[in-house]
């Protein structure tokens, strides 16, 4: 979890730095443990006890296929809600509520920044989330 707040593409570099990419979400499992693992650590990192914060998270919209992907190059096979897209909102957040529990999506405008979400390992997390769908 990336807490310091940071454009996508800053966001992204930094996790390319440690070896991963910008996390992708799978199935409603992954949403929800993703979702309560970055405000858990967040959270400790901050010394705080917010309820409520955004995270980038590794969505993109492709204009050139008019969908949303996810930049580590995995199936877009699942969202919580449904997305929408303008022409500011180019990257994907989740929005963390540990009251509510939805985690739900949204594009985020580009130049604006958020803490960020990174998978590590992404070789192994791809061969696990691939494991997992089959």
């Amino acid at each position: 979890v990336l807490t310091n707040t940071d454009t996508f593409s800053n966001q992204r570099s930094t996790c390319l730095n440690y070896g991963g990419d910008l996390v992708s979400i799978h199935s409603r499992f992954e949403n929800v443990a993703v979702g309560s693992l970055a405000l858990s650590e967040l959270n400790k990192a901050l010394n705080t006890n917010k309820t409520e914060v955004s995270f980038l998270i590794g969505l993109q919209y492709n204009t050139t296929w008019s969908s949303w992907c996810w930049v580590d190059g995995t199936n877009f096979t699942y969202q919580p809600n449904v997305v929408s897209q303008d022409s500011n909102n180019n990257y994907g957040a989740i929005d963390v509520n540990s009251l509510s529990v939805k985690y739900s999506w949204f594009g985020a405008p580009s130049g604006y920044t958020y803490p960020a979400i990174c998978e590590s390992d992404t070789f192994w997390v791809k061969a696990m989330k691939k494991l997992l769908k089959d």
